[in-house]
């Protein structure tokens, strides 16, 4: 494995109010999803933390937790969180992603152009399953500081340069937010 990344994030930081209970610590095939993100990515990454303020969502995962220097601000918070902690690229993906693939992650780590690398198919862009670069801190901030709504991840994304790829057909970007997403 070449690595041009090393460092991952995990956003599990939400209130998972849709799902009524901690989405990251549903468990699939018995293994809490957070766990099995963190299992996918330790065969690619070798630095990951999860952004969470919950000690035990971080202990499922058996990983460290950061939390977000801008509370409340939604994803946009955690992943200025894990740029300041590494100070480096990172592939930033959501919690609540059961079907990821290791293969596509991979070859977002090797392709990774620009300040923000996304992937984009035919529903739209997927900005929770992304890499980041640190020169995204100053547009980041000032979005996060400027005490006006966080504009949608389009907009902040067309601050940036950011730069996308097709995954390949059949990759699941499906979330859970919902009771009947898990069933």
């Amino acid at each position: 494995m070449t690595e041009k990344i090393r460092c991952a994030a995990i956003l599990a930081g939400g209130q998972s109010s849709r799902m009524k209970r901690e989405k990251a610590l549903i468990k699939v095939n018995g293994q809490p999803l957070i766990a099995r993100t963190a299992n996918i990515l330790r065969a690619i990454f070798p630095q990951i933390v999860v952004v969470t303020s919950k000690a035990e969502v971080a202990a499922a995962a058996g990983l460290e937790a950061i939390t977000d220097q801008f509370p409340d601000c939604g994803p946009l918070g955690g992943i200025h969180a894990a740029l300041r902690h590494f100070e480096q690229p990172i592939f930033v993906v959501a919690c609540d992603m059961p079907f990821l693939s290791a293969a596509f992650i991979e070859e977002m780590n090797q392709s990774f152009v620009g300040d923000a690398f996304v992937p984009q198919h035919e529903n739209g862009i997927e900005p929770l399953h992304a890499i980041y670069a640190p020169e995204c801190l100053p547009v980041f901030e000032q979005l996060l500081t400027s005490g006006q709504r966080i504009p949608s991840f389009r907009k902040v994304l067309a601050e940036v340069d950011t730069h996308f790829i097709s995954p390949p057909a059949g990759l699941s970007f499906e979330n859970w937010n919902e009771p009947s997403d898990v069933r």
